[in-house]
């Protein structure tokens, strides 16, 4: 009996010290989750501002932007730089400098939205990513931060004598750029013009008059595409018109037999014939009456000003000589280097005819709408002088069976 009573102790007291030793796994375990978090935190948090930091920024913008082509909607970046900040820093020392980081880190998260994130993009520099929301409506949250950061400093900092202030540039997915890099590169343009207006101010990607020159030297791949959309959507009366002629550029190529990777640098071409147009103000670029001369004279700049911006990326060198000479004419007459008929690249010769027909058909504020067999008459009527007669006749070929196969006017990429 008392050795039974002995094994069933023993049995308890095994029992009470593995329970013991479960409880401190678990608590080791739960130790080890929280330190893992933790340094995760650590990973993604700015020392100073407590902001997101940069690594972060480009994960969750990458994830939004996944996420926003998923559901179709609309999400928007600003990028935010401190006015007057390097004199500060400079006069008063790094400490009191962040301590004024360290002020504008706060307003920020005082002023968004819980579904909004802050970083810290370097420096003085800070971006916010705010999803579901408009340009427009980014631009009144970043007045919200200006209108509440002034008492904030004041209430810290006694000895400002002149008031610190921010700028921003503001872009919006998928409407400006659909990369990352993309939106990055037209927010940081739109900012770097706000600072190059005296800053103190917010100015919208969709409101630039012309991307500055220095901002164009030095565009990447994606950056070049993202500029080329801009150009589209900064004129009402030729939105679309890139994707436009890449379609037609297509219809003839595949006419012609061109094999699938001169088809893809034709399109890619295509797309960014009129990237030059990028550093041309909205005043010449929009306007509704004819040019002046010096007007022209900044208008037919823009096939050499596209080869400057393209010869940025690599990637891009067969594209070159499709977008310096798609304003040629094939009797020699046209620009920028007068060369004629074959001398032209085949591409720069098919953009084109691509060009203007899309022109012809397409609807303006200041003429009718061409029909399809009017305007392929005209392509025809100028073929010789204009255009390469053997691409003009391919293409009213491939119009004429598609029309006969009940298809619509303008042709598309199939």
């Amino acid at each position: 009996m008392k050795r039974q009573t002995k094994t069933k102790e023993h049995l308890i007291n095994e029992l009470a010290e593995m329970r013991q030793r479960i409880a401190e796994l678990e608590k080791a375990e739960a130790e080890r989750k929280r330190m893992e978090e933790k340094l995760i935190e650590l990973s993604i948090t700015d020392d100073l501002t407590g902001l997101y930091n940069r690594r972060h920024f480009y994960q969750v913008l990458e994830s939004e932007r996944h996420r926003t082509l998923r559901y179709g909607r609309s999400f928007s970046l600003a990028m935010l730089d401190l006015d007057g900040f390097k004199e500060y820093n400079d006069r008063f020392g790094h400490t009191s400098g962040d301590g004024v980081l360290q002020s504008f880190a706060q307003t920020l998260k005082a002023s968004l939205r819980k579904t909004d994130a802050a970083f810290r993009y370097g420096g003085d520099e800070f971006t916010v990513i705010l999803p579901a929301t408009d340009a427009n409506r980014v631009k009144q949250i970043i007045e919200r931060v200006r209108s509440k950061w002034p008492p904030m400093l004041e209430a810290q900092f006694t000895s400002l004598e002149t008031p610190l202030g921010f700028s921003a540039g503001i872009t919006q997915f998928p409407e400006d750029a659909e990369t990352a890099d993309g939106l990055v590169f037209l927010a940081d343009s739109a900012l770097y013009f706000a600072k190059r207006e005296g800053g103190y101010r917010a100015v919208l990607v969709s409101d630039l008059s012309a991307i500055p020159p220095d901002v164009l030297s030095t565009a990447t791949l994606d950056q070049v595409y993202a500029l080329a959309a801009t150009v589209d959507a900064r004129d009402p009366h030729t939105y679309g018109h890139s994707q436009a002629i890449a379609a037609v550029s297509e219809t003839i190529g595949k006419a012609i037999g061109l094999s699938e990777k001169e088809l893809a640098d034709l399109r890619a071409a295509s797309l960014l014939h009129d990237i030059g147009k990028a550093g041309i103000p909205d005043s010449i670029l929009t306007k509704l009456s004819a040019p002046t001369k010096d007007e022209w004279r900044i208008i037919r700049e823009h096939p050499i000003e596209g080869v400057r911006i393209v010869g940025t990326a690599k990637e891009m060198e067969a594209l070159i000589p499709m977008i310096r000479h798609h304003h040629e004419w094939y009797d020699g007459t046209g620009y920028p280097d007068g060369l004629k008929g074959k001398e032209i690249p085949l591409g720069a010769r098919i953009i084109s005819v691509a060009d203007a027909y899309d022109d012809m058909t397409t609807a303006r504020t200041y003429r009718e709408v061409v029909s399809q067999q009017e305007a392929l008459e005209e392509l025809r009527r100028c073929s010789g002088t204009q255009f390469d007669p053997e691409l003009v006749e391919a293409f009213c070929q491939a119009m004429n069976e598609a029309k006969g196969q009940g298809r619509t006017r303008r042709p598309a990429s199939e």
